[in-house]
């Protein structure tokens, strides 16, 4: 298999990540410590795609991060009107039938609009945008409740069976956390209140 990271064992902002390797066709989930902020979020990401450089660490630009649909509510709102159907059609390369094939699979109706959807199916629509740009994938699920986290792992595991690679980023504690067997685990350890890169 293809090796993608290859992770010696470093502080990246005010946490220790143990050393590990990650290969092509694989899940890794890093347990993410409550302390952890979204700047300090974004700085891993930035080590995992290889954008920041540390000693120890090979990252891979070729990852794709989830972004989240933020939605802005009120008249000027650029998601406001926007379908489901539609949102998949502007932000993908997918035919027709894909799209509604994916909505079904999400439980979602294509005549949806974006701004009336909960944050699990939000996430779940941001993760077909990144997978459809890349089989390598990052997605933060935190904030995802039992039921939605584990139709999107689901989702994951179709996947992974097609040669994709994915890493998420998910709370220690996060209730239905230990339910994806076939994923690594990585633990986050803090290693004091003073950030380090």
């Amino acid at each position: 298999m293809k090796e993608l990271i290859n992770c010696s064992g470093v502080i990246v902002d005010y946490v220790s990540i143990p050393s590990f390797k990650l290969n092509e066709g694989e899940y890794l989930t890093f347990e993410i410590p409550f302390n952890y902020d979204s700047s300090s979020e974004e700085l891993l990401i930035d080590v995992l795609r290889g954008n920041i450089i540390i000693d120890g660490f090979k990252g891979n630009s070729e990852f794709e991060f989830v972004e989240d649909i933020v939605v802005k509510r009120g008249l000027f709102s650029w998601c406001k009107n926007y379908t489901s159907f539609k949102y998949l059609n502007r932000n993908t390369d997918f035919k027709m039938d894909e799209i509604d094939e994916t909505l079904k699979k999400l439980n979602i109706s294509k005549s949806d609009r974006i701004w009336k959807l909960g944050f699990n199916e939000r996430k779940s629509l941001s993760f077909e945008i990144a997978r459809s740009k890349s089989k390598l994938v990052i997605i933060n699920t935190m904030g995802m409740d039992y039921t939605g986290l584990q139709i999107l792992r689901y989702r994951f595991g179709n996947y992974l069976n097609r040669g994709f690679t994915i890493i998420e980023l998910n709370y220690r504690t996060n209730k239905g956390f230990d339910s994806f067997e076939d994923s690594k685990i990585i633990r986050l350890v803090s290693v004091g209140d003073n950030k380090k890169t």
